[in-house]
């Protein structure tokens, strides 16, 4: 190449980065379509270059307008065809048109996802798949085998595969954290509180850092921002409403029951206490782990207390390795409760670490 050709070359490089820094001009887009139809109906004839002319700028602006045309043909298409103006964000605030689909693989850490006029739909291959409506914002906050999303604005809708984890996908509204390893659900942002609808499976609810409540399958709660429930238990609100099939004695009936059955978990509390300390020693003891390498587990456990105070049914999920599980049976049948009217259920999320 001869030196001339190098210096038009690196020119023309420097214009191309200064065309694509600049921001698209408005065009009229319509007004210019019809003209170049009617040019083309009408058979003017476009001159050509002159030779021996310098053609390399009429080469750029070629190649700038085949690059607009090509952006209007590819937005207008979108338009056309209904599909979805989703704007994907990086962390430095860059959007660009996405479609209704995203790849949810390829985002990183501060990727916000802002859904325009109709659903934008998020997969994670084999992870999950998560839906926000019409107008909602959420941004990424961890990925890998946890992905954390903060719901900044709308509604969103997650279908979560079935983990071995204890956890692996993590929706925060402001100081509220919903966590679930395999379920459907779906959460709605408010104003000041969020609604939490699960449709299959287990989630846990609650407070950043602190200890929650299980929401199981079909149920609805209303949280606060600070991650505390603002409406009754679905006991408590069939009985003020007087719904369902059953008698009102029986619904009654039941309500006293539950009651009840909290009032002996709590007057139970330092058993209970017991049977969590029981469940970390075996944890700790029958977990390897060596130097630096810490191991951090998180398990929902569900307790079934019969009237005699014996533990009925202890359940683990995810489930404790069988050293480990063999440790807490043994242990837990030398741990006597109060004897009550109906017996009880208890349910916690541990964390274990070792």
């Amino acid at each position: 190449m001869t030196e001339r050709g190098v210096h038009e070359e690196k020119a023309l490089e420097t214009l191309l980065s200064e065309v694509r820094r600049e921001p698209l001009p408005h065009v009229a887009w319509d007004a210019v379509e019809a003209s170049l139809l009617a040019r083309i109906e009408r058979g003017e004839h476009v001159p050509s270059v002159a030779r021996g002319s310098r053609r390399w700028p009429w080469l750029v602006a070629a190649a700038a307008m085949v690059t607009v045309l090509a952006a209007y043909v590819g937005v207008r298409g979108r338009s056309r065809s209904g599909g979805t103006r989703a704007a994907l964000h990086d962390s430095s605030g860059r959007a660009s048109i996405d479609p209704s689909r995203i790849d949810g693989d390829a985002l990183t850490l501060g990727a916000i996802v802002v859904a325009g006029a109709t659903p934008v739909s998020v997969e994670h291959r084999g992870h999950v798949t998560w839906t926000l409506d019409p107008n909602g914002q959420a941004r990424i906050e961890s990925v890998g085998d946890v992905i954390t999303l903060a719901l900044d604005r709308g509604t969103l809708t997650a279908h979560v595969t079935k983990s071995p984890r204890p956890e692996s996908f993590v929706v925060r509204v402001e100081r509220t954290r919903v966590a679930v390893h395999g379920t459907v659900f779906r959460v709605e942002r408010r104003d000041g509180t969020s609604l939490i609808a699960v449709q299959e499976g287990v989630v846990a609810v609650g407070p950043l850092e602190k200890q929650g409540f299980l929401l199981r399958a079909p149920d609805t709660a209303v949280v606060t921002f600070d991650g505390l429930r603002a409406d009754a238990p679905a006991a408590d609100r069939a009985l003020a409403s007087g719904q369902g099939s059953e008698p009102a004695s029986a619904r009654a009936k039941e309500h006293n029951r539950a009651a009840s059955s909290r009032e002996e978990e709590r007057l139970a509390s330092a058993e209970v206490e017991r049977v969590v300390a029981s469940v970390r020693t075996c944890f700790g003891q029958l977990t390897v782990s060596g130097g630096d390498l810490r191991i951090t587990v998180s398990t929902h456990m569900s307790l079934v207390v019969t009237p005699a105070g014996k533990i009925a049914e202890a359940e683990f999920e995810p489930p404790l390795v069988p050293a480990v599980r063999s440790c807490v049976d043994s242990e837990l049948r030398e741990i006597p409760f109060p004897r009550s009217n109906a017996g009880f259920d208890i349910e916690r999320v541990l964390e274990l670490e070792h």
